[in-house]
This record gives structure tokens, C-alpha cells and sequence, in this order.
């Protein structure tokens, strides 16, 4: 396989800083020298996944991604995109994440917002919603405390973080 990148060094000699950039293409993630501009590692993810990769700040530097063939939701290292983690979600994200105090906040298709640990993979808890959700979710800036997060027609979750729970339903007239 081939990745296409733009170089913009100016000579051929240039030497790697070490640091990389990340894409997605055909069913891959690669992870690209920022300077020079080649592949330095491919993990296959999957087609259309459901959000670009975030990088999270973890025990090292790390690379959250969803595999679309597996449902899995992955922490990679940045370094050499090993595999640190992975936690199994049955539907597909309907978002990208929102990532907070070392906490991972994914809603899904099928209505269910999950807390997964950023250091393990390991899935806190979850809750489920009567309609579908649309991520990521908000904190509320007065009081870190709750989260907000729509719902498909009309109404709008208030959560507590700790613990993950539904505190508040508010009727807003809206449709997304």
C-alpha cells in the first residue's frame, strides 16, 4: 500500500524530529514523520470510521481510533501504533468522543453513552437513553461537575459525572 502525503521539506537530507502526524485512509491508520514524510506504522481500522484519530495523553502518548470491522474502540501508541487497549462496543459511535479527567464519554447509535477508563480500556459504565443521542457530550462550564448532551428531537440530558447518571430531562424544541 501507498500513502500520499505532502512533503514540503526543502532538501532531500532533512533528518526526523521523531515527531508524527496521523491519517486515515483505506481502511488504515498510519502514523507519518512530520519531517520527512514516510509511513512509520499502519494499523488496519477499518472503513469510514466514525471520527478522525484523537490523540490522548495516557501513560505515553497514545492514539484513540474505533475499528469499524470489530466494533472496538483502541488505544495505540503513537510511538510504533501497538495496541494498548481495546473495549468492545456493540453499535457504532454516533460521534467523536469527548475525553476528560482521564475518562473517555463515546455516545453510540443505539442510544447509550459509555465512561471507559483512558488508563485501562475498561468500560466505568454506561448509560442508555429512550432516543438516540448525538455526541460528544458538553460539560457545563459553571460547575465541572455535569455534562450535557442532546437528544434526537426535543430533549436535553443533564448528567452528573461522578457518578455517570441522568440528574435532568429538559424539553428543548430542536431537531438534529
Amino acid at each position: 500500500s501507498a500513502a500520499l502525503t505532502l512533503r514540503t521539506q526543502v532538501t532531500v537530507d532533512q533528518v526526523s524530529q521523531g515527531k508524527l502526524v496521523f491519517a486515515v485512509g483505506v481502511g488504515s491508520c498510519y502514523g507519518i514523520d512530520s519531517e520527512t514524510g514516510e509511513p512509520v506504522w499502519k494499523r488496519a481500522v477499518g472503513r469510514n470510521p466514525p471520527f478522525a484519530p484523537i490523540p490522548v495523553d495516557a501513560a505515553e502518548p497514545s492514539l484513540l481510533i474505533f475499528h469499524t470491522d470489530t466494533n472496538e474502540l483502541l488505544l495505540l501508541s503513537q510511538k510504533q501504533g501497538e495496541l494498548l487497549w481495546r473495549q468492545r462496543i456493540p453499535s457504532r459511535p454516533s460521534g467523536p468522543p469527548l475525553i476528560f479527567q482521564q475518562q473517555i464519554y463515546l455516545t453510540t447509535e443505539n442510544g447509550e453513552l459509555w465512561k471507559i477508563s483512558v488508563g485501562s480500556g475498561e468500560a466505568i459504565s454506561r448509560v442508555t437513553f429512550k432516543q438516540p443521542v448525538v455526541g460528544p457530550p458538553a460539560i457545563t462550564r459553571d460547575e465541572p461537575k455535569y455534562m450535557v448532551i442532546a437528544g434526537d428531537q426535543s430533549l436535553l440530558y443533564t448528567l452528573s459525572i461522578s457518578p455517570l447518571e441522568c440528574v435532568a430531562v429538559s424539553y428543548v424544541e430542536h431537531r438534529l
